[in-house]
């Protein structure tokens, strides 16, 4: 769900872009340039939000943004970082997703976020890694890094060989797992 908004804020945004650009079509390059790895659309200090029938969804930020269409395969940048925060339907925060870089393969429909990466589900639980990956085709996060968990009642739980998630990550799991889970017995309090 957090990576659906995502992709309506990033079609929406390029759209926006797309109506403000300055010239279409392949320019030639007398000075050898190869047009075809620039971006047709860039932009910086980027901020857009989502509506839906007038109900806030989601708001994305970014330092800078490119989209290169010609590339094979084509994809959207956001090189200046991102972060993203969603909304529930009353306008309080949901969720947030923070990257020093992502980029999405439109073909693929693929996320990739690298750097520094965070995620904070609805329940307060953020995750940290260096890399995720979202397919929305499969709707799964998933990460080959090392990836950690700081639950919002102060456990903790990490792994570095594999990690796999809804798009909520509401729903998770772990290989080559370890951590420290706070626990209690039936019927008695945590002190």
């Amino acid at each position: 769900m957090i990576y659906n908004k995502l992709v309506v804020a990033t079609v929406f945004l390029t759209t926006v872009l797309l109506f403000n650009a300055c010239s279409s079509g392949v320019q030639q390059s007398q000075s050898g340039l190869d047009y075809e790895k620039l971006p047709t659309v860039s932009g910086t200090k980027i901020v857009a939000t989502y509506t839906n029938n007038g109900v806030l969804r989601s708001k994305l930020t970014s330092g800078s943004y490119n989209q290169f269409p010609t590339a094979d395969p084509p994809y959207t940048e956001f090189p200046g970082g991102m972060y993203v925060i969603f909304y529930k339907d009353n306008g309080e925060e949901e969720s947030s997703l923070r990257a020093n870089y992502a980029k999405y393969y439109e073909d693929k429909k693929l996320w990739e976020a690298q750097g520094n990466v965070e995620i904070v589900n609805p329940k307060g639980d953020k995750l940290s890694t260096d890399l995720m990956f979202a397919d929305e085709t499969l709707k799964k996060m998933y990460s080959t890094q090392f990836v950690k968990i700081n639950m919002k009642d102060g456990s903790s739980i990490s792994g570095g060989g594999g990690f796999y998630s809804n798009f909520n990550f509401t729903e998770y799991e772990f290989r080559d797992v370890s951590g420290i889970v706070n626990t209690t017995k039936s019927g008695q309090k945590e002190p």
